[in-house]
């Protein structure tokens, strides 16, 4: 004797909340990569991430994070160098003494950090200097192409069979 085996119907909301749930598992990935990066750095200079979403746009399921902090966003794209740097700071006439060599704390293509930052050389007091401009991190792009959104979606499907 055949036994017919009878699907379940599809429940698409509950679809929905499992796509949605892979998205906030993702986003939350980015986000501890993101932390994680920056660990180091001055409280000051930490982003502030804003999370949008999940929403529909454009007919597919988006969440979106980002942030607006300089600091942040300088390291993450970079910066077109090289561009001066006028007299400012905490001597008048000039910018203070600094070491002309230094190793920052994260580097392009890279998300771990480096303990910390190193400074190095002789110590100047320019009046003016030339920034080289910033190598783009490019922190965001990095996690997210190391993230795997179909696997995450694949084993929240999977759930619901």
């Amino acid at each position: 004797m055949v036994e017919m085996i009878q699907p379940k119907p599809l429940d698409l909301k509950a679809i929905e909340r499992a796509i949605d749930a892979a998205l906030e598992d993702g986003i939350k990935t980015v986000e501890g990569d993101i932390q994680r990066v920056t660990a180091n750095w001055k409280q000051e200079n930490k982003p502030t991430l804003s999370k949008t979403g999940p929403r529909i746009e454009a007919g597919d399921r988006v969440i979106t994070l980002k942030t607006t902090d300089a600091p942040f966003v300088y390291v993450d794209l970079g910066t077109k160098g090289p561009y001066p740097i006028p007299k400012a700071g905490p001597k008048p006439g000039g910018l203070g003494p600094f070491q002309i060599g230094y190793v920052p704390m994260t580097v392009p293509g890279s998300l771990r950090p480096l303990l910390h930052a190193v400074r190095y050389g002789p110590w100047v007091s320019p009046k003016q200097v030339m920034h080289p401009g910033i190598k783009a991190r490019g922190f965001f792009q990095m996690s997210g192409e190391k993230l795997d959104l179909a696997r995450l979606i694949t084993r929240r499907l999977k759930n619901l069979i």
